[in-house]
């Protein structure tokens, strides 16, 4: 455990409480270089939350400054622990804000030839630029699917997603690092992810992910979705009746 990290983190003020005490266990685990890398499963289960939640919480204290995320890979591609950085708070931290500053009004606006790159029209409304919560989650969006920005942040706007941001990135996160068709390849668009809530579809699991000695791995192999043995099947040779 590194004190002074400890010391940097207790003080912090104007988090949920998830956060902090995430915070606080990160702070645990930190070296002499306030350095540390459990897993998401092992700080889900010391802070008694779900994987999801601390996904989600880490990346606010991400968001804010107060972590650090260096992610890593093996050589065979496969997903190592991310290394955690606790850094020193500057002053008094206050969580992200939810911009949100489109206000519907009585008349409409029709586009002008001078509005900004980053302004976009809703129903014939101007739209301000991209909020903080879809620009959040537009980044962490795999690159080669990131298309159609304008079509998704009116997407976006229709849904109402910019109080389920961090929710948001978190799947995202969850789904780069855990889906096996994530992994291979089939992604879909940044805004058809958004039109058809693909965040709430079933994490198909990338079985290479899953922690051998986990509880979890246990049960998937008693529900039969891991075939720990393969059976035997006995050839019995045909026989010759001539």
């Amino acid at each position: 455990m590194s004190f002074e990290a400890m010391a940097m983190v207790v003080t912090v003020e104007d988090i949920s409480p998830i956060n902090k005490l995430v915070l606080i266990l990160l702070s645990n685990y930190a070296d002499e270089n306030s350095k540390c890398f459990p897993s998401y499963d092992k700080i889900a289960k010391l802070a008694n939350c779900s994987r999801r939640t601390a996904v989600r919480s880490i990346n606010t204290l991400n968001k804010l400054g107060l972590v650090s995320i260096e992610r890593r890979k093996l050589s065979n591609n496969d997903n190592q622990s991310n290394i955690y950085t606790i850094n020193r708070p500057s002053v008094r931290m206050s969580p992200p804000s939810v911009k949100d500053s489109t206000t519907p009004s009585d008349s409409v606006t029709p586009p002008s030839d001078t509005m900004s790159p980053n302004t976009i029209t809703l129903n014939n409304q101007l739209v301000n630029t991209y909020t903080d919560g879809f620009e959040s989650w537009w980044r962490v969006f795999p690159a080669e699917r990131r298309t159609n920005k304008k079509g998704a942040f009116i997407k976006w706007k229709s849904l109402k997603l910019e109080s389920k941001a961090d929710d948001l990135v978190a799947d995202v996160l969850l789904r780069i690092e855990e889906s096996k068709k994530w992994k291979d390849g089939f992604i879909v668009g940044a805004k058809r992810y958004l039109e058809e809530e693909r965040w709430n579809d079933v994490l198909d699991k990338d079985v290479k992910a899953v922690d051998k000695e986990s509880f979890e791995y246990m049960n998937m192999v008693a529900m039969g979705v891991i075939d720990e043995k393969k059976s035997e099947v006995d050839y019995v040779p045909e026989r010759n009746y001539s």
